[in-house]
């Protein structure tokens, strides 16, 4: 019996939605692409995001997505003649806590994350408390790299990280990210999805912790393919 459907499923604790096309036993087995529409972007259109050569469609980890917002997802598949089959609409909505950024690119199957995304700790103002000690760089009882964000003006975003000293792994992808010069995704807590490219990366060292300032210019970057 054929299967023909897409489905959404939030995936909070790693940022992205992980989105499953699946076409089988269809004659509509040329091709198959992923479409989404978020209400306030785009104009409410839905845009081309995915792209599979196989014939049974597959799955894509979409990292460009907001907290607290609802997205709808349907997949289009071909057959040999160029005509198409559209699944019905699907819809699921994110809700992670902390901020996420990352390098993003389009056209590549399975994925729009370019290298890696990195979790950015966001504290309630009484959070940000260091307590010097073996455990100094843990952030009130928080691993993650330790962030505010601020809008200094406007399409431009300074982004402050504090990375517990020798956490060279995470100074790693965030020197990696800025290094790449590719269009960067930022997202927070609040719903604020800002795509751009870093300008400025300036890091400052202290006992417990490397500061590093990223500058962020927003760009009309689109993610449609």
């Amino acid at each position: 019996m054929p299967t023909f459907n897409i489905v959404p499923t939030p995936q909070n604790a790693v940022g992205y939605m992980r989105v499953v096309f699946t076409n089988s036993g269809t004659s509509f087995n040329t091709k198959s692409e992923i479409y989404r529409r978020q209400i306030n972007e785009y104009a409410g259109q839905f845009i081309l995001i995915g792209q599979f050569a196989a014939s049974g469609g597959g799955t894509f980890l979409d990292y460009n997505v907001a907290n607290g917002l609802s997205y709808d997802y349907f997949g289009r598949a071909y057959d040999g003649s160029g005509n198409t089959s559209d699944t019905a609409v699907a819809s699921a909505a994110m809700g992670f806590s902390n901020s996420w950024i990352h390098n993003t690119v389009k056209a590549v199957e399975g994925q729009n994350l370019y290298g890696s995304a990195l979790e950015l700790y966001t504290p309630e103002s009484h959070d940000r408390q260091i307590v010097f000690n073996n455990q100094a760089q843990l952030f009130a009882g928080n691993a993650k790299p330790d962030v505010e964000v601020s809008e200094i003006e406007d399409g431009s975003w300074q982004i402050p990280v504090i990375i517990p000293a020798r956490d060279d792994s995470k100074r790693t992808v965030l020197r990696t990210i800025y290094e790449t010069r590719r269009p960067i995704v930022f997202r927070t807590p609040n719903g604020t999805k800002v795509l751009g490219v870093l300008r400025e990366l300036t890091e400052r060292y202290q006992t417990a912790q490397t500061e590093i300032v990223l500058r962020l210019e927003q760009t009309c970057y689109s993610e449609a393919i």
